[in-house]
């Protein structure tokens, strides 16, 4: 049985559709996990602060103060670095996945070839080739000696 162009183009145009919706399904996820995130820091935060008062009535000397102090400091630079990684995560995951949904191909538009037909293997041995005398012309240029020194050698001399 043979599929029409039309029918070709809707599937192509559904799975297009579908991508798009995925895509826009993963930033939402993505913006609830920075969200969550966002409040367990800010929770954490809080806790600490509160805890650092309650220190702070209790100081009796100034070694109590600078533990408080320090203890408050280094809780924090830990709290930030394990804050940054989660949204890191959360915003390299969120990536993969609205790339994964946008730039897969349409498989009805598409198919998948394991092999390059020969045309593009053509091509790419001529921009292969083409980039190999772009450098070599490069290296020859920045090794050859600069008209610069040598005028600048006559007039010392």
């Amino acid at each position: 049985m043979k599929t029409s162009s039309e029918d070709v183009t809707v599937k192509a145009w559904k799975q297009q559709i579908d991508g798009a919706a995925r895509a826009v399904e993963a930033i939402a996820e993505g913006s609830m996990r920075i969200r969550e995130a966002q409040l367990k820091a800010a929770t954490a935060a809080h806790a600490r602060m509160d805890t650092a008062r309650k220190q702070l009535e209790k100081a009796a000397d100034v070694l109590d103060l600078w533990r408080i102090q320090s203890d408050w400091v280094s809780g924090g630079w830990q709290e930030s670095f394990e804050y940054w990684h989660d949204i890191n995560q959360v915003a390299a995951d969120t990536q993969s996945n609205v790339t994964k949904y946008l730039y897969e191909p349409v498989s009805a538009l598409a198919p998948r070839t394991p092999a390059l037909p020969e045309v593009s293997k053509t091509a790419l041995g001529m921009m292969d080739e083409a980039y190999r005398r772009w450098r070599e012309t490069t290296l020859q240029f920045y090794s050859a000696p600069k008209a610069t020194t040598t005028h600048k050698a006559k007039h010392e001399a």
